[in-house]
């Protein structure tokens, strides 16, 4: 008997444990926490020390907080549209997740706040603009994906405050990823946009493929991809980095992606959507790769 409410109890710690993983979505923790050591290492007078590993906890947890308060706000358009979340399908009471949002947004800024004023400003600007993104901002037109790629590129930033070389606004430095991301996440937030459309029209939430269409949106998408084609360029051009950036960049970033989506603009069915989705978030991590192994000494 003893032995059975044990593996019951163990049970339902992992399960209690899976639904707080599959809430913050540590990958684009992780994600955000490397983007934080890339702006760090991409700053002139670059050393590795404690203050960029505490900025980049700290922009984990702004990340994992600002998920658990997008699915919060999110629950009716994610029945329709991701029935298996947690909390859509019920694994944690709403309650509890915004208590462990709020923990985990505290350890964050607190962290921010012990690396100095600049990386504590910054932190607080992103969980505003994530805030009011999750509250009112998404369901405008384009402005809440604006919006998401400032919050993308806020971490190279953040990195670059965090090296404390005093260099983080010179080029090319931190703000080419930065510049890099804004146009990476606002392309792949109305391919996302495109694929929740339902549940976003049951929450009255008016997202760019409502407005144009599902061609339309992706469309639109390719050509602000194009745009950033060109800024994938501009640093190739200026000799900022090394060969290797320039053949991982076009090569791994620019020539699948812009193919995708030129696909997916002509014939926008799911499947092709979702490889636009998952080469797109893949191409983030491919495009930090290239920047810092193309990086001149």
């Amino acid at each position: 008997m003893v032995d059975a409410d044990i593996a019951q109890q163990y049970r339902s710690d992992m399960l209690r444990l899976t639904s707080i993983i599959k809430l913050i979505r540590p990958v684009n923790c992780i994600m955000a926490g490397i983007a934080v050591w890339v702006g760090a290492y991409l700053t002139e007078g670059y050393a590795f020390n404690v203050d960029i590993v505490l900025a980049a906890v700290a922009a984990a947890c702004v990340a994992a907080a600002a998920n658990i308060q997008n699915d919060i706000l999110d629950i009716q358009t994610d029945l329709i549209v991701h029935p298996d979340r947690v909390l859509a399908s019920g694994q944690m009471p709403v309650s509890t997740a915004a208590i462990l949002a709020a923990v985990i947004l505290g350890i964050g800024l607190l962290l921010a706040a012990i690396v100095g004023p600049a990386t504590a400003i910054a932190a607080c600007a992103a969980t505003a603009l994530l805030a009011v993104y999750n509250a009112y901002l998404k369901k405008i037109v384009l402005v809440g994906n604006v919006a998401i790629g400032l919050a993308g590129g806020l971490p190279f930033i953040v990195g670059g405050l965090a090296a404390g070389t005093g260099h983080t606004f010179d080029l090319p430095g931190p703000i080419i990823p930065a510049v890099f991301a804004v146009s990476f996440h606002i392309v792949r937030e109305i391919i996302k946009d495109i694929q929740d459309i339902d549940g976003d029209r049951t929450a009255d939430v008016v997202t760019l493929p409502q407005a144009v269409g599902t061609r339309g949106a992706v469309g639109i998408a390719l050509l602000l991809f194009l745009l950033f084609d060109f800024q994938v360029i501009g640093p190739i051009y200026k000799g900022w980095f090394g060969m290797s950036y320039t053949i991982l960049s076009i090569a791994g970033v620019v020539v699948p992606l812009t193919a995708s989506l030129a696909v997916a603009a002509a014939n926008p069915t799911p499947l092709r959507l979702r490889w636009c989705a998952t080469g797109l978030k893949i191409g983030m991590g491919i495009g930090m790769l290239a920047l810092v192994i193309g990086r001149q000494s």
